[in-house]
């Protein structure tokens, strides 16, 4: 615990510190991070459950971003981080704070979790999406849409966060290759449905500037390797040959479409305002 405590702390000193650098080298640059985070539910009513799920949310979601902001630690909602300040230095109270331009979000599912005697520390374990038979993607990450909208909100609440970009959304599925066409059918409806709440929060949501789909190709998934695709471009591995995707084409019809109808609200916007004077 030591060694995670003090890796976290000089993680979240760093992460200030290189904003306060880039923005005194020059005030015109757009600065910001990004987090790993997902919608926390409690898997019951039950006070313990629920109880469980304000701790893993103060460790998934909270635990970086409050410092930045001023806020320092959630030691309220997780006790066990107080054991942080034995590796404070002088000023290091002050010198986890910045102001950043924007925050970014990557979330890919929600965790639903239950209380547990025998997690160290957070007395919490999560539920997964099979044991819970609910739609999930290859990963075993539970589909649910709904969170992203809540989560842009969530961090839409800081009065310090003055912008929000979804960093990274997207979905590992198997490909289905039919001569030179590749069907995603999964990722397409998991593309879908994720767009319909990140256009909800653009409507009720003023913070929200932007969205990236992960990712734009196949790529190297960490401990999973190259098993799981979450691209919009298929790779073939043995000879590089990138194909577009279902998902892929679906995905620039529905930036021009975007573009095409947001044009149209400002026209109408400034025909609106010009009619009042």
């Amino acid at each position: 615990m030591n060694n995670f405590l003090s890796a976290a702390h000089h993680a979240s000193l760093a992460q200030a510190a290189g904003i306060r650098q880039i923005k005194e080298h020059s005030t015109s640059f757009n600065v910001g991070t990004t987090y790993s985070c997902s919608w926390i539910t409690p898997f019951s009513d039950s006070t313990n459950d629920q109880q469980a799920a304000v701790r893993v949310d103060a460790l998934m979601n909270r635990f970086f971003v409050e410092p930045l902001l001023g806020y320092g630690y959630p030691t309220k909602d997780l006790p066990f981080l107080k054991e942080i300040e034995k590796f404070y230095q002088k000023d290091d109270e002050t010198l986890l704070k910045a102001s950043p331009d924007f925050i970014g979000i990557q979330n890919y599912t929600r965790e639903v979790v239950k209380h547990s005697w025998f997690t160290p520390y957070i007395n919490a374990k999560l539920i997964d999406a099979k044991t819970r038979q609910v739609p999930h993607t290859l990963l075993n990450w539970e589909i649910y849409p709904e969170g992203i909208h809540s989560l842009i909100h969530k961090y839409a609440a800081y009065p310090e966060v003055k912008n929000i970009i979804v960093s990274e959304n997207g979905a590992a599925f198997p490909d289905h290759i039919t001569g030179n066409e590749i069907k995603d059918t999964q990722r397409l409806s998991y593309l879908k449905n994720y767009m319909l709440h990140i256009n909800r929060a653009r409507m009720d949501c003023s913070k929200l500037s932007g969205y990236f789909v992960w990712s734009l190709h196949d790529n190297f998934e960490w401990a999973e390797g190259y098993y799981p695709r979450f691209g919009l471009v298929h790779i073939d591995y043995t000879n590089q040959k990138r194909t577009i995707k279902e998902s892929g084409y679906w995905y620039k019809n529905h930036i021009l479409n975007q573009k095409y109808e947001d044009k149209i609200q400002h026209e109408h916007q400034l025909f609106s305002s010009k009619e009042e004077r």
